[in-house]
C-alpha cells in the first residue's frame, strides 16, 4: 500500500496497490502515459523491478507470466521497448530504471517467434533514429546488470540497485550547475548510483555492474530549477 498524497493522480481513489498482473500493468501504463503526455515539459520516470530474463530483449517477468501455455511471454513487459517507445511520445524527457536480472533465456532467443509483452506502441527505426537526433529528446535508461548476469539483494531485501538509486534520488544525484541551481543529468544520475553502492553498501564493480544507454548525452539535464 501507499498512502495517498496531495498530488496523487486522480486513477488512485485509495491506498491499495493492484495486483502487477499483465492487464492491470496495461491499464496502469496507459493512465501513466496519459499523465506524461500532459505537458511536453513532463519528465516520465519508470522503474520496473522483478524478475527479468534476456531473450529477444530485456523483459521484466510480471505476476502472471507463463499462465497460458500458448503464449507464454504475453504477460511480461519488453523493458527495451519501453525505451524506444517513450521517444515518440508527446513528453521530451524519460528515464527508466530497471532493476532485475537478465538471465539468458536460450528457449526464447532461438524461437523464431519473437517474445511478444504488453506493449505501449509501436516505432519504426527511421522514427526512432530520427527521434533519438532531436536536441530536445532525452530517454535515459539504466539497467542493474548487463545482460546474462543475476542481481544481488541486501540484507534489506531490496536489490543493491535500487538501495543505491533511492540514496541517489534522496539527494545524492543533484548536483550544482554553472547554469543551473542544481540539476539531474544521465552522468549525475549513474555516477551517484554507483558511488552509493560502491561505497555506501561496500560492494564490488561487479556486483553493481550496471548499465546505462543514451549515455552520449550524458551532460544533458533531465531535471534542473533555477
Amino acid at each position: 500500500t501507499f498512502p495517498l498524497g496531495p498530488k496523487t493522480p486522480p486513477t488512485r481513489v485509495d491506498d491499495s496497490v493492484a495486483p502487477a498482473t499483465g492487464d492491470n500493468v496495461s491499464d496502469g501504463l496507459d493512465a501513466w502515459l496519459q499523465r506524461c503526455e500532459a505537458n511536453e515539459q513532463n519528465v516520465g520516470w519508470f522503474y520496473g523491478s522483478s524478475h527479468g530474463m534476456e531473450a529477444q530483449e530485456h523483459v521484466l517477468l510480471l505476476q502472471d507470466a507463463g499462465r497460458r501455455a500458448s503464449e507464454p511471454y504475453r504477460n511480461t513487459l519488453s523493458i527495451d521497448h519501453v525505451h524506444r517507445n517513450l521517444y515518440k511520445k508527446t513528453n521530451k524527457k524519460s528515464v527508466v530504471f530497471a532493476d532485475c536480472c537478465a538471465d539468458l533465456l536460450e528457449e526464447a532467443t532461438v524461437s523464431l517467434d519473437k517474445v511478444v509483452g504488453r506493449t505501449i506502441g509501436t516505432i519504426g527505426p527511421q522514427e526512432l533514429a530520427k527521434a533519438r537526433n532531436d536536441v530536445e529528446r532525452l530517454v535515459f535508461k539504466l539497467r542493474a546488470s548487463p545482460y546474462g548476469v543475476t542481481v544481488k539483494a541486501t540484507e534489506n531485501g531490496l536489490g543493491y540497485f535500487t538501495e543505491a538509486l533511492l540514496k541517489c534520488l534522496d539527494g545524492a544525484g543533484a548536483v550544482l550547475d554553472p547554469d543551473y541551481d542544481w540539476c539531474i543529468s544521465p552522468e549525475t544520475l549513474r555516477k551517484s548510483v554507483r558511488f552509493a553502492g560502491r561505497y555506501g553498501f561496500n560492494r564490488s564493480d561487479q556486483d553493481m555492474n550496471h548499465v546505462d544507454e543514451d549515455g552520449h548525452r550524458e551532460a544533458e539535464p533531465i531535471v534542473m530549477m533555477h
